[in-house]
């Protein structure tokens, strides 16, 4: 199997959060740190897709925004635009309860998609946890310059591939956005 990088997005406003959420301690750890063991364990090529210098700290290249304020389209093609590899594990930062079992699932169903995703029994896709085809920058770029910036929409657009996950794994999904959320996870 051919090297791909992991590109961890954290780059959002975190405006529910009221500071930068990636950067929160989570159970002791920075949110962001949960991302970081998950992708170690796909990859020895990580990047950080943020314009927050206080992410060196973790020791990764951290990647700016290339066009600013189009959200995690922009940290999407930020990312894939720097990225060396043919293919390209995306994950956000705020997913602390994702496990590898899941990623390398749908490392084994590449084949010949452009995008691999999630999707649960009840149809609710995740496209910021996925492996993503450099042959998508391009479409992602027009999405940028004309401003469709939900990623669903670049999905329907491509061949993608839907990892469909049965309800059991929903809390693997479960995003940390609020202070509210930092404390009703914790216990």
């Amino acid at each position: 199997m051919e090297s791909i990088s992991c590109i961890i997005l954290a780059g959002g406003e975190s405006s529910r959060m009221g500071e930068d959420k990636g950067l929160k301690l989570f159970k002791s750890k920075a949110l962001v740190s949960y991302s970081l063991e998950l992708a170690k364990q796909m990859s020895n090529i990580i990047y950080i897709c943020t314009n927050n210098v206080q992410y060196q700290q973790f020791g990764f290249p951290l990647i700016p925004d290339r066009i600013i304020k189009k959200g995690p389209l922009g940290g999407l093609y930020s990312g894939l635009s720097a990225s060396k590899t043919d293919w390209n594990l995306i994950l956000p930062c705020d997913t602390p309860f994702l496990e590898s079992s899941l990623l390398k699932e749908m490392l084994i169903q590449l084949n010949d998609n452009q995008i691999v995703v999630p999707k649960s029994e009840n149809g609710t896709i995740q496209p910021l946890i996925g492996f993503y085809h450099q042959s998508v920058i391009p479409i992602v770029h027009a999405h940028l310059i004309s401003d469709r910036l939900k990623i669903l929409g670049l999905l329907n657009e491509v061949k993608t591939h839907y990892v469909i996950q049965n309800e059991s794994k929903r809390n693997f999904f479960s995003n940390i956005n609020t202070p509210e959320d930092l404390q009703n996870y914790e216990y």
